[in-house]
């Protein structure tokens, strides 16, 4: 009798500890902390949608690159974040050097232009800013510029000047021969502005601005170096050492399938094949 008795308790202790983890694993696992230092309105409609399809909360944690790098030199183990969403060139850069991320794994890898593509798969670029080249038009017609051969030609001088505000593409375009016709202004006097980043052309193009030649004056040419363009991606990464890879995981899956909304919202293009580009792109009449 005392056996039954012994048997009968430790099958309800077992059964109630198996009711305790089932309880405690969702609370563990139904939350996933995203560090980002941007997000539009429409990124912040998708997380909404996410969360509301998977019961899986989003805690979104406002910083800097700079911030939450200084984050992971002091502590890589335990800076907080499952998902990174960031823009910036050396970010990419430093996580590769810490090897503080992880693959991803989506489905869309292969629908990646090749020039965004990665084999290792550390981050997923989702859209992209690149920058423009607007020069006056000499005839009713527009001709594309052979970026590969343009700084050799008499014709690129004087430099182009590009703002400050630009100065994040300077990492993109150190890394090319476009460095000698492509320099940053150092001074503070407004000069006539060749170079933009597409963003802000397009917004410049939606305001209502009489001093601001629009399409019937201008060429405007996406600026590329053997098939890659100048531009600055907006990337998703999985940290390595977070604590719900696979929800933040699937949360990288749901922003990569809504990327032409994220892409249309930032006035950026995709980093996807056959994405049609938001309609103000397309009022631009880009050379490609």
């Amino acid at each position: 009798m005392k056996r039954w008795k012994y048997l009968l308790f430790t099958g309800t202790f077992a059964l109630l500890g198996a009711c305790v983890l089932r309880e405690a694993k969702p609370s563990l696992n139904q939350e996933v902390f995203l560090f980002t230092d941007n997000l539009t309105d429409t990124d912040s409609t998708l997380i909404k949608e996410f969360e509301k399809s998977t019961k899986c909360n989003v805690r979104i944690v406002f910083l800097s690159p700079e911030e939450y790098l200084e984050k992971v030199s002091k502590d890589r183990f335990n800076t907080g974040a499952d998902v990174l969403w960031f823009s910036h060139d050396s970010v990419r850069e430093k996580l590769y050097e810490f090897n503080y991320l992880v693959p991803i794994d989506n489905k869309e890898w292969n629908n990646l232009e090749g020039e965004f593509y990665v084999k290792h798969k550390l981050w997923f670029p989702v859209c992209h800013n690149p920058l423009v080249l607007t020069t006056p038009k000499d005839s009713t017609a527009c001709a594309n510029i052979n970026f590969n051969t343009w700084h050799k030609k008499d014709s690129a001088s004087p430099k182009f000047i590009y703002q400050k505000t630009l100065a994040e593409y300077k990492y993109s375009i150190e890394k090319t021969a476009l460095n000698k016709v492509l320099i940053p202004n150092k001074n503070r006097k407004i000069v006539n502005e060749s170079i933009w980043d597409l963003s802000s052309l397009a917004r410049k193009y939606t305001e209502v601005d009489t001093n601001f030649n629009r399409n019937k004056y201008y060429c405007k040419q996406l600026i590329s170096v053997n098939k890659h363009h100048i531009t600055k991606l907006s990337c998703l990464y999985l940290a390595r050492y977070a604590r719900n890879l696979r929800n933040g995981n699937k949360l990288i899956s749901w922003m990569v399938s809504h990327q032409k909304q994220i892409a249309s919202s930032r006035n950026e293009l995709s980093c996807t094949k056959h994405v049609t580009p938001s309609y103000t792109i397309q009022q631009l009449e880009l050379l490609f």
